[in-house]
């Protein structure tokens, strides 16, 4: 099993805060330190940029360590696959109305880990998004697990 270790590095005379990801392999990944979440979310969303990265599935369980976290992949959905797929639909900033397809343990899962990468994908500048999530809807089509 995988695990990704986030670390804060704090301001320097040229760079601002951020954190960083890594795992045992050499991946890594630095994000400017996310100020509109808070504890181990901006942690999780290091991690998550990692996923992302390595193309890597991003449904993941975390906890603290002294100096930063740790989050692994959840192994229960790992193991059984017991995920749907579900539709992301949105508008993007250029008024085109755009779907992604995803796959998580839950709709609310899926509506959260939506936000967080519309927030990523088209950021406004001020911690939201210039994307408009429409909806999120279960498929059963396609149903597997990663």
């Amino acid at each position: 099993m995988k695990a990704i270790v986030t670390k804060y590095h704090g301001p320097t005379d040229r760079r601002g805060s951020r954190i960083s990801a890594s795992d045992s392999d050499g991946n890594r990944v630095t994000i400017p330190y996310p100020y509109d979440l808070s504890g181990e979310d901006c942690h999780r969303e290091a991690a998550e940029a990692l996923c992302k990265k390595m193309n890597w599935p991003a449904q993941l369980i975390g906890g603290g360590l002294r100096n930063g976290y740790v989050f692994v992949f959840s192994p229960q959905q790992e193991e059984n696959g017991e995920r749907n797929r579900y539709a992301i639909h949105f508008h993007a900033p250029n008024g085109t109305e755009e779907r992604w397809y995803q796959y998580h343990p839950s709709i609310t899962a899926a509506r959260e880990h939506a936000q967080r990468c519309l927030k990523a994908e088209y950021p406004d500048g001020r911690g939201g998004t210039r994307a408009e999530l429409v909806c999120v809807l279960r498929t059963d089509e396609g149903k597997r697990g990663l």
